[in-house]
């Protein structure tokens, strides 16, 4: 049996410096008429510069086409590939109804997780270290499950990001009505439909400050998730702070929560490292 993994785009795999043979379903980046798919012909980078002058009402995402999709298995089964096993945040439902036709082939292997950017990848590439040799998708799923108990990213929304209204059922990020200084967002709480309004405190510095508060009870692997600028004051700022942690990971949000999220939000989180893995 030779295995395939899969995930989509949105998690952020592929700025991950980590080596890896995971398969990326590209999300669709639509401009008005200009489509690109991403991790292929545009990037977070790519994204953020164009924010600056791009009206973000013009901007959708939409999961890879099914031509496109076909063309990836095709080329896979080509190499020798016979067992495919897709990994995605549950909240893709895109994703799900184009693998939906591949429900009754045991060839197909997809599990929806609570896992996402980068906890997800992380998670990924342990399981193609891990898990593929010997394969077993029990030990995948209870690997998975206990994954995610054991991560929080905490967000701060500048300002400027916040506008009236909530959600549309579509899982998107409630957003508060009220222009604060910023939200604080615990990731912990059901995806991504929770937000909490700190009064009377700068929600930056009380993130960098429960962040703390709550790391240093555990062994972890602490991680930056930055829009718009890798070398912001916001950035360098949370590294002066957390002095002590030593490799911290830092890539940039994926286009997908960057556009949901708003331009220079920030992601601060940890993975809980305890589970021995040979």
């Amino acid at each position: 049996m030779k295995t395939k993994i899969f995930t989509s785009s949105t998690c952020g795999i592929n700025y991950i410096t980590t080596k890896t043979e995971i398969e990326i379903l590209p999300n669709i980046i639509s401009y008005g008429d200009e489509k690109y798919y991403d991790c292929i012909e545009i990037n977070a980078d790519i994204y953020y510069s164009r924010s600056k002058y791009e009206n973000d009402n013009n901007v959708h995402i939409f999961a890879v086409d099914n031509d496109r999709f076909e063309i990836i298995i095709s080329n896979l089964k080509e190499k020798g590939y016979d067992n495919f096993l897709f990994i995605i945040n549950e909240s893709e439902k895109e994703y799900f109804d184009l693998l939906d036709k591949y429900k009754d082939d045991n060839r197909f292997n997809v599990v929806k997780t609570k896992l996402y950017l980068y906890p997800l990848a992380y998670t990924l590439v342990n399981i193609e270290k891990y898990f593929l040799e010997n394969f077993d998708m029990n030990k995948i799923n209870e690997y998975i499950s206990n994954m995610e108990n054991r991560f929080k990213i905490y967000f701060y929304v500048p300002s400027n990001n916040i506008i009236e209204g909530i959600s549309d059922n579509q899982n998107q990020l409630f957003l508060s009505k009220y222009k604060d200084k910023g939200l604080l967002y615990d990731g912990t709480k059901d995806g991504l439909l929770y937000l909490k309004k700190y009064k009377n405190r700068n929600p930056y510095n009380y993130m960098i400050k429960a962040y703390i508060q709550e790391a240093k009870e555990y062994k972890i692997i602490p991680f930056i998730l930055y829009s718009k600028n890798r070398y912001s004051a916001h950035v360098n700022n949370i590294l002066k702070e957390l002095e002590e942690y030593k490799n911290i990971i830092i890539t940039p949000l994926s286009i997908a929560y960057g556009l949901e999220l708003g331009n220079e939000t920030i992601g601060l989180g940890f993975i809980i490292d305890d589970i021995e893995l040979n």
